[in-house]
C-alpha cells in the first residue's frame, strides 16, 4: 500500500510546485489579501459617488461609467454590510480579473508562468493597484479590460481568426463603456484586429463580427437614460430628457476631454511625466522598473527571433501603446500632481503600470531562462515575493483606506441644528455628504450645497427641490455665493460653510468657527466672544470621532485633518489678539495634536 501511494504523493507535490500550483498560490493570495483589506466607508474623490450608486439607481459624473455602475446595480442584492463595502467588493473582483488578464497577457507575449507570476505580484501588490482594487473606483476595471486586449492581441494568444477579432471588438466596446482612456489602446488593439482578420481567411466576416461585438460592448450607454428616469434614483448627474443630453454626458462636455475637474490648472508637461516616472518606480519598489527596462531592451534588441520572441512590429506597437497611455496622455492632464490633487492624478497611472507590467514579465523571463530554476525554487521565489511586496505596501493602503472622510461627514451631520444648509466645495465633501444622506439616509433635513456645481441647471433644480428655496441663477460665469447665503438666511435656515471658497461671504456676513464648520450669521449680527466660541468647540469636539493617529499630508485624510486643526488655530489667534496668552497656547496645543504629519520621502518628491 505504501509503495502504491508514494507516486501519488509525488504527483501531488509536483502539481503543487508546478505551473498550476504557482497560479493557485498567486491568485489565492491576492484574493485573501484583497478580501481582508476592503474599504467599507466612503473615501475621498469619486469613491463616494460610486459608493452611493451601489445603494440605488442613478448616473455618475461624465461620462457616466455605465459598465461599472451597471455592475454595481447587479450586485445590489448581495448581502454586504454597506453600499461602500459592496462597491469595494465588486472592485476587488475586478482587481482579481485584471490580475488574471495580466497573467494571460504576459503568457501571450512570450513569458513563462513564473515570470508572469512575478509581474502580477509586483502589479497586484503595488500600493496604487491594491488601493484602487479594494475601494469604489472604475480604474481597475479599465486596466483589466485594456490588458485583456493586450492578451488577446498577443502573438502567442490561443485565440485565432474571427474569435480574436470578435473578442477584441467586445473588449474595446466594454472598455469604452467604462472609461474613455481605453481609446488610447488603439495601436496594439488594431494590430491584434489585423492579425485576427488575416488569420480568419474571411476578412469581411471577421470585421463584421468585430464591429458587432464592439457595438454590443457599448450597450451599457443605452441604459443611462433609464437609470436617470428612475423615480427613486439617488443621484443623477446631468439632464437625460433628450438625446443631446446623453451625448453631452458621453463626451464629457462639462469638463472637457482631457480635463479632470471643472477648474483647470496650468501644468508643465514634464512635471506630469516626472511625477508619473517617479510613481511607477516607487509602486513596484524599483524591482519592476528595472525588470521593465530589461524586458524592453531584450525584446527590441535580440536578434534570435525564436518561436517565443514576439515579432518586432508587435513589440514596437506595444511600446507605442505604453507611451500613449503613459507619458503622452499624462502630460496632457490639467491637475497639478501636488497635495491631494496628486491622489486624483495618480489614478491615471494605473493603466501605464498595467501595460508596463507585461514588459516586467518579459524582462524577468529573460533572466529566468538563463537560470533554469527547479519547480520548488520557483514556488519559493513567488511565495517570498508575495510576502515582501504585500508587507512593503500595506501601510500605504491602510492610509488610503482611512475612514476619516466618512467620519468627518458623520461629525458634521450630528453637530448642526435641524434644517441647516451647509455650503462647501471639493469632491470629498460633495460625494461624502451625498453617500451618507442619499445612500445611508442620514439627516434628510440637512442639505449640502456646492456653489461650484450651481453652474449646472440640473444641479440648481435639484438643490431648489431639496431646500425648498428660490436659489439665484448664475450671472454669466459667476455664481453669487452672497445671493445664495441671503436666500438661505432670509428663510430662517441655519447656514454653515465648510471652507472659505470665495471672499463674498466673509466680506458680507459675520461668522465664527463651529467645530468643523463656520457658522454664518445674518447680516448685522455679531459673533460671540472667543470664550463662548471656545466653549462651543470644546463641546462639539467632545462629541466628535477623532483620528486615532495623525493623517499623512497630501492624502484625503490629511485634507480632512486641516478642518479639525482650523478652529483651534483661529481661536488661538483670537485669544492672542485680546491678550489671553494662556488660552491661545492651549488652543495651539489642540491644533498641533490634530495636525497631519509630513508625507514619506517619495511622496514629497511627487508633490513638491
Amino acid at each position: 500500500m505504501l509503495s502504491e501511494g508514494q507516486p501519488g504523493r509525488h504527483e501531488t507535490l509536483a502539481w503543487l510546485v508546478g505551473p498550476k500550483g504557482l497560479t493557485l498560490l498567486l491568485f489565492s493570495c491576492i484574493a485573501v489579501v484583497y478580501a481582508a483589506t476592503l474599504s467599507t466607508t466612503v473615501l475621498g474623490g469619486d469613491a463616494g459617488e460610486f459608493a452611493t450608486l451601489a445603494g440605488g439607481s442613478g448616473v455618475a459624473h461624465p461620462p457616466g461609467y455605465p459598465l461599472y455602475t451597471l455592475l454595481l446595480r447587479l450586485l445590489g442584492s448581495v448581502p454586504i454590510a454597506s453600499p461602500a463595502a459592496r462597491a469595494s467588493f465588486l472592485t476587488a473582483l475586478m482587481g482579481m480579473g485584471a490580475a488574471g488578464a495580466l497573467f494571460r497577457a504576459a503568457l501571450a507575449w512570450g513569458a513563462e508562468p513564473l515570470a508572469a507570476g512575478v509581474a502580477v505580484v509586483l502589479w497586484a501588490f503595488a500600493p496604487l493597484t491594491w488601493s484602487l482594487s479594494t475601494s469604489p473606483e472604475v480604474f481597475v476595471l479599465n486596466a483589466g479590460l485594456c490588458v485583456a486586449m493586450v492578451a488577446v492581441a498577443g502573438p502567442f494568444a490561443p485565440q485565432r481568426g474571427a474569435l480574436r477579432a470578435g473578442l477584441l471588438g467586445l473588449l474595446a466596446g466594454l472598455a469604452l463603456s467604462n472609461h474613455h482612456s481605453a481609446v488610447l489602446m488603439a495601436p496594439v488593439g488594431f494590430y491584434g484586429l489585423v492579425v485576427g482578420v488575416r488569420e480568419s481567411g474571411r476578412p469581411a466576416r471577421a470585421l463584421a463580427i468585430a464591429l458587432g461585438a464592439a457595438l454590443l460592448g457599448l450597450l451599457p450607454y443605452a441604459l443611462i437614460p433609464g437609470q436617470a428616469a428612475q423615480p427613486d434614483a439617488l443621484w443623477v448627474w446631468g439632464d437625460f430628457t433628450t438625446f443631446d443630453g446623453l451625448l453631452h454626458h458621453m463626451l464629457r462636455a462639462d469638463f472637457g476631454t482631457l480635463q479632470l475637474g471643472i477648474r483647470a490648472d496650468k501644468v508643465d508637461a514634464w512635471t506630469q511625466v516626472g511625477a508619473l516616472t517617479i510613481s511607477l518606480m516607487e509602486q513596484t519598489h524599483w524591482v519592476g522598473f528595472v525588470a521593465f527596462l530589461g524586458g524592453t531592451v531584450w525584446l527590441l534588441s535580440t536578434r534570435n527571433r525564436t518561436a517565443q520572441i514576439p515579432p518586432r512590429l508587435a513589440v514596437v506597437l506595444l511600446v507605442i501603446t505604453l507611451a500613449v497611455v503613459g507619458p503622452l496622455f499624462v502630460s496632457r492632464l490639467n491637475l497639478s500632481p501636488v497635495g491631494v490633487a496628486a491622489r486624483v492624478v495618480e489614478r491615471f497611472y494605473l493603466l501605464p503600470l498595467t501595460i508596463g507590467s507585461v514588459f516586467v514579465a518579459l524582462g524577468c523571463e529573460g533572466w529566468f531562462r538563463r537560470l533554469e530554476l527547479r519547480s520548488d525554487v520557483q514556488f519559493s521565489i513567488l511565495g517570498a515575493l508575495i510576502t515582501v511586496a504585500a508587507a512593503m505596501s500595506f501601510q500605504q493602503v491602510r492610509e488610503h483606506h482611512r475612514p476619516d472622510v466618512s467620519r468627518y461627514v458623520e461629525n458634521v451631520l450630528v453637530s448642526v441644528p435641524p434644517k441647516s444648509v451647509i455650503m462647501g466645495t471639493e469632491d470629498h465633501r460633495l460625494f461624502g455628504f451625498l453617500y451618507h444622506q442619499a445612500a445611508l439616509g442620514e439627516r434628510a433635513d440637512v442639505q449640502y450645497l456646492d456653489p461650484t456645481m450651481m453652474h449646472y441647471a440640473w444641479y440648481r433644480h435639484r438643490m431648489a427641490a431639496l431646500t425648498g428655496l428660490k436659489l439665484p441663477e448664475p450671472e454669466g460665469e459667476t455664481v453669487s455665493t452672497v445671493a445664495i447665503a441671503d436666500a438661505v438666511l432670509s428663510a430662517g435656515r441655519p447656514l454653515f460653510v465648510t471652507n472659505i471658497f470665495s471672499s463674498g461671504i466673509p466680506k458680507n456676513f459675520a461668522s465664527y468657527p463651529a467645530g468643523l464648520l463656520y457658522r454664518v450669521l445674518p447680516r448685522g449680527a455679531a459673533p460671540p466672544h472667543p470664550l463662548e466660541v471656545e466653549r462651543l468647540n470644546v463641546e462639539l469636539f467632545d462629541r466628535y470621532w477623532l483620528p486615532e493617529y495623525p493623517a499623512v499630508s497630501g492624502s484625503w485624510a490629511g485634507l480632512v485633518a486641516q478642518d479639525y486643526v482650523r478652529p483651534w488655530e483661529q481661536l488661538a489667534s483670537a485669544f492672542a489678539a485680546i491678550g489671553m496668552a494662556d488660552r491661545a497656547e492651549g488652543c495651539r496645543h489642540r491644533a498641533d495634536a490634530l495636525r497631519p504629519t509630513p508625507a514619506p520621502t517619495f511622496r514629497r518628491r511627487l508633490t513638491r
